[in-house]
């Protein structure tokens, strides 16, 4: 892995970064603020009578308890869109952009080998991917103790986002392959995303 290289991809896409991470700051104080036990009820009523469109997002539960109500209005859904939107715009960033307009050429005449590009390359994708999802997870944890203070079962919130996380590195995994296999950004973005999209639909 190259240092250098690392750097200055990070200080390349921070930008881009801090553009998500606002987007889901955004939705967290937003959704984790209109969280209300009581509201349970009457959006569990609300799903039965639409089945078909809360189960399309994922809401088919909305659920009484704090954790139940984040699962189901951020990480049945927007958890799982914003982090993937963000992954094959950086994994078109970091390698397809390189190989579809020439550079990468320039990267592979210094003295970094094949193998160090590559792993530098992926190691700022998942690190960015890690850090969003870890900036979004503690915004969540915090917010919910200072205005839902010992509603979170942290634990349980723990394991979710692990979860989380390895489902991401499968998308991840999925983009930089298209990035690395095709040599036009069209076609690495096309196959990343169409795949990452498909799954999306079929879900829903």
């Amino acid at each position: 892995m190259s240092k250098a290289l690392f750097k200055m991809e990070v200080k390349a896409n921070y930008k881009l970064f801090l553009l998500f991470a606002g987007i889901l700051t955004l939705y967290v104080s937003v959704i984790s603020a209109m969280y209300d036990p009581k509201l349970g009820n009457s959006l569990n009523e609300m799903a039965q009578s639409m089945p078909e469109l809360f189960a399309a997002f994922g809401m088919s539960n909305p659920g009484t308890t704090l954790l139940e109500f984040l699962i189901t209005y951020l990480y049945g859904f927007l958890f799982l869109l914003i982090p993937f939107l963000f992954t094959v715009i950086l994994s078109y960033r970091l390698i397809a952009k390189d190989i579809d307009q020439g550079s990468m050429a320039y990267l592979l005449n210094t003295s970094y080998s094949r193998k160090q590009i590559f792993l530098t390359q992926l190691s700022v994708l998942v690190l960015s991917v890690f850090v969003l999802l870890l900036y979004a997870c503690s915004l969540i944890v915090v917010g919910c103790e200072v205005m839902f203070q010992g509603e979170l079962e942290l634990l349980k919130f723990l394991v979710l986002n692990i979860g989380l996380f390895f489902l991401h590195l499968f998308l991840i995994s999925l983009c930089y392959f298209f990035s690395c296999l095709c040599n036009e950004a069209k076609y690495a973005i096309g196959f990343g995303a169409g795949f990452g999209i498909v799954f999306f639909l079929l879900q829903m």
